[in-house]
């Protein structure tokens, strides 16, 4: 059983997010803390969260998940209130940022992203199946935290394939990090496969990154750096579009 938040923000847009949190919860087998944010005139923000709340409660009893409800106004001030040092995961809707349709601020999604002492998954706009594990490596700490620390929270995963991408601009592989993160892959995952992609930049990475359907993509450091130039008002419009696919972004703190 783990801990795991969904900041489900506004409500009215983010089934979507809430059947993937679920969908973890479940797996898990973990109670789902739900984030929203109350809106509406102040008059009716008592009357809102109280039918927001039970309709949450319901929405997952309906997908078999034990859950709460927490309504709190999120912002980016609000972040050294948000506590990611006792969770296990954080889980955003894909158009978390965009304040009029989620009411999570751009602002707090880049110090949460940045400061979380916790994973944070940036879920799909919609979501079917896992069938690939794709995950962005340089040999960094980083990175290879970041694979720990997903291999830990989602042990069932460990008969789907992962691959394990590295973007270089003018050297390959380091033969002993390679080879050092496969052994210990081999201990958690029956179907590694290493891909090189010569001569590209981290942006290309991301990119191909991307291009995958059906996978989880798992990324350290490097993701957390270029998510947060997306971070920015109007952008966020752009983030939804591109990431089609669940994004763990995880560094040590």
């Amino acid at each position: 059983m783990q801990i795991i938040k969904y900041i489900a923000g506004t409500w009215d847009n983010n089934i979507p997010g809430l059947d993937f949190a679920c969908c973890l919860a479940k797996q898990t087998n973990s109670c789902l803390e739900v984030i929203a944010t109350p809106g509406g005139s102040k008059e009716r923000v008592h009357e809102k969260q109280l039918s927001e709340i039970d309709y949450i409660g319901q929405a997952c009893a309906r997908r078999s998940v034990e859950s709460k409800t927490e309504m709190i106004r999120i912002s980016g001030e609000e972040m050294d209130g948000f506590d990611t040092r006792f969770t296990d995961l954080v889980i955003l809707p894909a158009d978390a940022g965009i304040t009029k349709t989620t009411g999570i601020s751009p602002s707090f999604v880049s110090r949460l992203i940045r400061h979380a002492e916790c994973p944070v998954i940036i879920a799909p706009p919609s979501f079917e199946k896992i069938e690939a594990l794709i995950v962005a490596f340089d040999g960094s700490a980083s990175s290879v935290f970041a694979i720990k620390q997903f291999t830990y929270l989602f042990p069932f995963y460990q008969q789907t394939k992962i691959f394990i991408v590295h973007a270089s601009e003018n050297k390959g592989w380091d033969d002993t990090g390679k080879y050092k993160i496969n052994e210990w892959l081999k201990a958690h995952y029956t179907n590694i496969e290493f891909v090189l992609l010569n001569g590209q930049t981290e942006e290309s990475l991301f990119d191909y990154l991307l291009s995958y359907k059906n996978a989880f993509l798992i990324t350290g450091a490097f993701g957390r750096n270029l998510l947060s130039k997306l971070i920015k008002p109007g952008t966020f419009q752009l983030l939804k579009e591109v990431i089609s696919n669940p994004l763990f972004i995880c560094h040590q703190p």
